[in-house]
C-alpha cells in the first residue's frame, strides 16, 4: 500500500459530488453481479492527472494490521513478490468523535450520504444511535462537521 501525501492538504479534481452513498445501497449494491468485465457503476474517481510520487509504501509482516484515514490518498501497489496476498479491510469510527465532529482533515470529499448505518458496536452489534446517523446523512460530511 502507499500514501501520497502530497495530497493531505491539496485537493484533487474529482466526481465525488455526483455520488450519494445512501443511493448506492438502493441501487448499486444490488448490480454488482452484473459487474464481471467491466465497472460501469459511477462511482468517485480523479479527473485530473495525479502525481503519485513521491510515496511512502507500507509494507508489514505477515498477519500485521495498521490503522489510517480513508480521507488520506492512499493506492495499491503491485505485488513484486511470488506469495499470494490477501488485504482484508474493517472500517472503524469512534462515536465520541462522530458526536464532537472530529475527524481527520478531508480537502476535496463532495459526497453525501453516509456510511454510518453500515456500523455496529463490536462488544453488541448494536448499530450507532439514528440521530447521530441522520446527522451526517443531511447533507456532506462537511456540513454535519460545520453544525
Amino acid at each position: 500500500m502507499a500514501f501520497h501525501p502530497r495530497y493531505f492538504d491539496e485537493a484533487i479534481k474529482n466526481s465525488s459530488s455526483g455520488y450519494d452513498y445512501d443511493e448506492w445501497n438502493r441501487t448499486g449494491r444490488q448490480q454488482a453481479a452484473k459487474q464481471i468485465k467491466k465497472e460501469t457503476r459511477k462511482q468517485p474517481q480523479a479527473e485530473e492527472e495525479l502525481e503519485l510520487e513521491p510515496d511512502l509504501r507500507i509494507v508489514t509482516q505477515v498477519g500485521c494490521f495498521y490503522v489510517f484515514s480513508v480521507a488520506q490518498l492512499h493506492s495499491t501497489v503491485p505485488n513484486t513478490t511470488d506469495k499470494t496476498r490477501f488485504r482484508i479491510d474493517f472500517p472503524t469510527v469512534n462515536v465520541d468523535d462522530l458526536w464532537e465532529g472530529r475527524s481527520a482533515r478531508n480537502v476535496d470529499a463532495e459526497c453525501t450520504g453516509t456510511t454510518l448505518g453500515d456500523f455496529v458496536r463490536a462488544t453488541d452489534l448494536e448499530p450507532l444511535p439514528s440521530e447521530l446517523i441522520e446527522r451526517y446523512r443531511a447533507g456532506s460530511a462537511h456540513a454535519a462537521l460545520a453544525s
